[in-house]
């Protein structure tokens, strides 16, 4: 029997993908990503090809709280070998998750001099990274203080800590600052020196520092009134940084 062969057809059909995008994380107060990465959740690659980058985006707000989840859709994926015409790509979400930002709490440097009580608290905080306009008021807890600087009753350097702080959106890093205790100045014994119009020079003792700040000034007396009398009558009254001169 004589046997006759025919030539049929082979059409080749786009071959079944699905594409997910990779699960990410994004800070708060951060924009969206745009573009990244994706994974074959169904279907196959053929021999040889492999998936780029693909669009991304997401419902998610720049003000999306930390810890919030949300869809993160992709589409239009680029093959880093291969081509897109030859596979019937379907896509999957993955998930967008918000995580607390950095924020820098630091403790201001500072002096002071030795006091009757050891030293408590410390000069303030500065703060470095807030988001979305947020400010000291969003955070909650309250500032405290330690590290060797509290309780401290000598004259030297010491260590201010901060700490106290909290927040849902923010992770919150504290840097030392620095304190220097120092003595009040030593008091000088009285002199005589002639000062201009015939005074006498007397030196002034300051008291001790009561407390963690600047030791309080001498009260300078009041100066006696002399509307009517000549300039020649009136006494002379010299007033310095640390002295008085008073008439004879």
């Amino acid at each position: 029997m004589l046997m006759t062969y025919h030539g049929g057809q082979l059409s080749i059909t786009p071959r079944s993908l699905v594409v997910k995008a990779a699960d990410r994380s994004r800070s708060y107060g951060a924009a969206n990503p745009l573009a990244g990465q994706v994974v074959v959740a169904g279907g196959s690659l053929a021999q040889g090809d492999s998936l780029g980058e693909a669009h991304l985006s997401s419902a998610a707000e720049v003000t999306a709280g930390a810890g919030r989840q949300f869809a993160l859709t992709p589409s239009s994926v680029a093959f880093a070998q291969g081509k897109a015409d030859n596979y019937a790509i379907t896509y999957q979400d993955g998930t967008l998750s918000i995580t607390k930002a950095l924020l820098t709490v630091t403790a201001l440097d500072g002096r002071g001099w030795v006091g009757s009580r050891p030293w408590q608290g410390g000069m303030g905080v500065s703060f470095a990274g807030f988001l979305n306009g947020d400010d000291a008021n969003d955070l909650s807890g309250s500032l405290s203080y330690g590290g060797s600087s509290q309780g401290a009753r000598k004259a030297g350097s010491y260590v201010l800590t901060p700490s106290g702080f909290a927040s849902d959106n923010y992770d919150i890093a504290y840097v030392d600052g620095s304190l220097t205790l120092r003595n009040p100045p030593a008091v000088a014994s009285a002199s005589n020196t002639a000062v201009p119009g015939g005074g006498q020079l007397h030196r002034v003792t300051r008291e001790e520092d009561k407390g963690p700040s600047l030791p309080q000034l001498p009260v300078v007396p009041a100066i006696p009134q002399f509307a009517q009398a000549p300039m020649s009558l009136i006494p002379y009254l010299a007033v310095g940084r640390d002295f008085i001169a008073l008439p004879r």
